[in-house]
């Protein structure tokens, strides 16, 4: 049996971003209500201090299409499917 050290996981990153109203609000439409929204693609690190980076493609150390969020939007990482290396 092969041992790989690294593995490549293709993930589904659940993430909420800030947004705007640019007209008047009134006191009840203000709430704390996030929306919440979802990124597909190869994990690159699956977390720093900062961020979580997502690529579209991976090929001997080179990543394509870099992606990152900020690691306090982060609500949740969900493994869809992981690959030697």
């Amino acid at each position: 049996m092969v041992k790989h050290k690294k593995r490549l996981q293709l993930v589904e990153v659940a993430w909420v971003d800030a947004d705007r109203n640019p007209g008047w609000v009134n006191d009840e439409q203000v709430d704390d209500e996030e929306g919440e929204g979802q990124a597909y693609g190869l994990l690159v690190r699956k977390k720093t201090a900062r961020f979580v980076f997502l690529a579209h493609q991976y090929n001997h150390g080179d990543w394509l299409g870099l992606f990152r969020i900020p690691v306090g939007m982060v609500r949740e990482i969900r493994v869809i499917e992981t690959y030697p290396l």
